[in-house]
């Protein structure tokens, strides 16, 4: 029977990263540019994604594939060790690993998808509202019963433009800004409108947002599960015969 592999037999970091990469700063620099175009603040949003735009969406993408990998090793790793206490074959782990895979890499496409795009496009629509000579930001939260109490407790907040919200988890340029904490950024479905907006106006602003959100988050997912499936092949590709 074969020796059971060590995480390092099966993992390549900088392979891993940069294919997660390639996959996700595309989606960064769509979700910008739709928040950035979302109200029809500015005739031309790609105006707004300047080289500096482009550099720091980049970094993220660099930061979030990384954040990935280091994920799904650990997860892995796991499953080594419990192949591994249990006395199994190559043939389980293998099972094993495939098992991972199937389940948990749908959830977590979801919820990076999901997550990221609120960043994005909400750092869209602030360069759209910094863009059109706005002082202040005003926090508009979806609220339809699965809303956080902290973003509930948020909506209708205005600070200035270049000052942060205040949360009771955090403190944010807009939500889904990745200063948050996990409990006050995973997952979040608000955005930012001008301070002139009423608040029936701005609950129809916050289903323009939700749709195009949606509809870039069916993409990405896919894109994402994609990705996971193709890391699957290679994991198990490695492990020996």
């Amino acid at each position: 029977m074969s020796e059971l592999p060590d995480i390092d037999d099966l993992w390549d970091d900088d392979e891993e990263k940069s294919g997660f990469q390639k996959v996700m700063l595309p989606f960064l620099l769509l979700g910008f540019l739709d928040g950035a175009g979302l109200y029809g603040l500015i005739a031309d949003p790609e105006l707004l994604l300047t080289p500096a735009k482009k550099k720091r969406l980049t970094s993220k993408s660099l930061k979030y594939a990384a954040a990935s990998a280091r994920t799904t090793k650990k997860a892995l790793a796991r499953q080594i060790d419990l192949a591994l206490e249990k006395g199994e074959s190559v043939k389980q782990l293998g099972k094993r690993i495939d098992r991972l895979f199937g389940s948990e890499m749908g959830y977590r496409s979801l919820r990076i998808a999901r997550t990221q795009l609120t960043e994005t496009i909400n750092e869209g629509t602030l360069a759209a509202l910094v863009d059109e000579g706005n002082r202040y930001k005003q926090w508009s939260t979806v609220i339809d019963g699965r809303e956080r109490p902290s973003h509930a407790a948020a909506n209708g907040q205005i600070v200035p433009i270049h000052e942060k919200f205040q949360l009771e988890g955090g403190s944010c340029m807009a939500p889904g800004d990745d200063e948050l904490p996990p409990g006050e950024k995973i997952g979040c479905r608000c955005t930012i409108v001008s301070t002139d907006t009423d608040p029936r106006h701005a609950r129809a602003m916050a289903r323009i947002f939700l749709r195009t959100h949606s509809s870039l988050e069916r993409r990405y997912v896919i894109s994402l599960r994609r990705a996971f499936r193709a890391q699957r092949g290679r994991v198990l590709s490695r492990l020996p015969s």
